[in-house]
């Protein structure tokens, strides 16, 4: 039976060639040892074996349903069990992972939904100051990963970064010019390296997105501290590891996890210091 894992056996009855199973199984192993070797991993770099994940998952349950029958008797049941726990098997595996997608959902919602829900809610509240001749400016810093989508902004408005502890490369706007995305721009590294043009002073903000950190640094404060507080959104600290943090379940959750608030700050004084 364990011949089934790597040839396909019909197409060998057949006379045609398979795909041997082991092939597509080896490939997922090659991508995902070569993504852990990156320092920098991400949910997208995943995305291109996304359907061989799914193919191999579907190959796991077919082999095993195979395998139910020899299981039965084995262990010496009655042969008309074998419906029965076919079917068990099935619908076990539809149960949990249902129960699994209904959970890890509701934690993405309950941690992790704060930055998309504050501008959105900004948005919708007009909350924003608008002025029609000039752009607002909202910045972030330390936050920067989270920032969800230029299509949540305001009209009139862009986004500016604050200086962090985080030392790669920041995505960068397209210039205003013509056939702006054909144009090069030499503040451009293929070593993920800081490119200081990046940041803004402090004093050029007229909004600011930023969460309250545990460990608040010099170049990396807690703004909520400075500036006046607009509206907040409470969000996970992922300063600690926890299987409750990736899957939401009544209680535990909330006795297991971490929550600070994500700010949307409003610049109406500023410091006598600038961001550097």
């Amino acid at each position: 039976p364990y011949i089934d894992i790597f040839i396909d056996r019909r197409y060998i009855q057949s006379g045609k060639v398979a795909i041997p199973y082991a092939m597509i199984v080896s490939s997922i192993v090659m991508w995902m040892g070569l993504l852990w070797m990156q320092p920098h991993k991400e949910d997208r770099f995943v995305f291109p074996i996304y359907p061989l994940i799914i193919l191999t998952a579907s190959i796991g349950i077919d082999q095993i349903e195979n395998l139910i029958p020899r299981l039965v008797r084995l262990i010496k049941l009655k042969r008309n069990s074998v419906l029965f726990v076919r079917r068990l098997f099935v619908y076990s595996i539809i149960i949990i992972h249902g129960i699994l997608s209904i959970s890890r959902t509701f934690a993405i919602v309950d941690g992790y939904s704060a930055p998309i829900r504050l501008l959105t809610h900004s948005n919708t509240t007009n909350i924003f100051e608008k002025s029609s001749n000039k752009h607002l400016n909202i910045c972030i810093g330390k936050d920067w990963y989270r920032f969800p989508s230029h299509f949540l902004l305001p009209e009139k408005s862009q986004l500016l970064f604050l200086r962090s502890e985080f030392k790669g490369q920041l995505p960068k706007a397209y210039s205003s010019l013509k056939n702006a995305t054909r144009l090069i721009d030499n503040h451009f590294n293929d070593e993920n390296k800081e490119e200081i043009d990046r940041y803004v002073n402090l004093n050029q903000c007229d909004y600011i997105i930023d969460h309250d950190s545990e460990n608040p640094s010099e170049i990396q404060p807690n703004y909520s501290q400075q500036f006046q507080i607009i509206t907040s959104i409470k969000m996970i600290l992922p300063s600690r590891r926890s299987i409750f943090r990736s899957f939401y379940v009544p209680y535990f959750s909330v006795r297991s996890n971490r929550y600070t608030f994500l700010h949307l700050l409003k610049c109406s004084k500023f410091v006598d210091v600038l961001n550097e």
